[in-house]
């Protein structure tokens, strides 16, 4: 859902919902023919399986994290390589490791892997491999992080260890980016659509209007909110003018939005 946005501008709400849904599936689909893989490796041991795939994607992850908290230097191209670096050389492992099946103890029939196989996958547990590949990722990072321009000290603040306490201001390393929330789009009239768009609308979760009740689009939204603002101050003016002070305090409280509260604060001390 992160990405998606990313590749289409400005998706709409039941875009992202069905490609959501569908992104599911497809992982469904990948768990059920990963089975016969998990069934072959690690002795069809499920927790090993698990710790292996670990110490293959983790420690790229643990190094980059604990250099970006603990060395200022780090920067974003030596931890972006560092993390490549790593995650390909723990691919390598997870292919050869998958690519040839161990006999098991007592069968000498089936064929064995070649001798060179035994000394780089078989020789090496996957928790010694963890390690190793997690100073790998260190090593790279570091190098590339020396070789490319720090990053800014004002942009550190509050981020690393060592200036956690700080109370200077941060400032971005790249500007934000403001986007403005589209209007929302009114819900689908159930009895204009076909049967199957509504039951395909009730499988994907969408909601759906009956058509009983007027759907208030977003014109309509703000003239209200503008309408209920001019009540706030009328009351506020009648209470004001008659110094009724205990119910102007009660509709103060009222107001839940910091911006606008300050405003009614203005208004009363002034």
């Amino acid at each position: 859902m992160d990405i998606y946005p990313r590749l289409r501008s400005k998706p709409s709400e039941v875009e992202l919902l069905l490609v959501g849904r569908l992104f599911v599936l497809v992982l469904v689909a990948i768990s059920i023919v990963w089975i016969p893989i998990i069934q072959a490796s690690q002795g069809s041991q499920l927790f090993n399986y698990i710790q292996s795939i670990t110490s293959y994607l983790a420690p790229p992850i643990c190094a980059v994290y604990l250099l970006a908290v603990f060395w200022p230097r780090t920067n974003e191209p030596g931890a972006f390589w560092g993390l490549m670096v790593g995650l390909v050389v723990g691919l390598i492992r997870f292919a050869l490791e998958f690519s040839y099946n161990k006999p098991s103890c007592g069968d000498f029939e089936s064929a064995k892997p070649p001798a060179w196989w035994y000394k780089l996958v078989d020789d090496i547990h996957y928790l010694h491999f963890g390690l190793l590949l997690w100073f790998i990722s260190g090593v790279v990072t570091v190098s590339v992080s020396l070789m490319t321009p720090p990053p800014p000290e004002d942009s550190l603040h509050r981020l690393t260890w060592w200036s956690r306490h700080s109370t200077k201001v941060r400032t971005a390393i790249e500007d934000e980016i403001e986007t403005e929330d589209p209007a929302p789009k009114p819900k689908p009239i159930k009895s204009e659509l076909p049967k199957f768009k509504i039951l395909l609308n009730w499988i994907c979760g969408i909601e759906m209007s009956d058509g009983s009740t007027p759907v208030m689009n977003h014109v309509a939204k703000v003239g209200m909110m503008k309408r209920s603002w001019h009540i706030y101050n009328c009351i506020f003016r009648y209470l004001r003018k008659h110094q009724k002070k205990r119910h102007l305090m009660l509709l103060t409280s009222c107001m839940s939005q910091s911006g606008r509260r300050q405003w009614w604060m203005q208004m009363l001390f002034c």
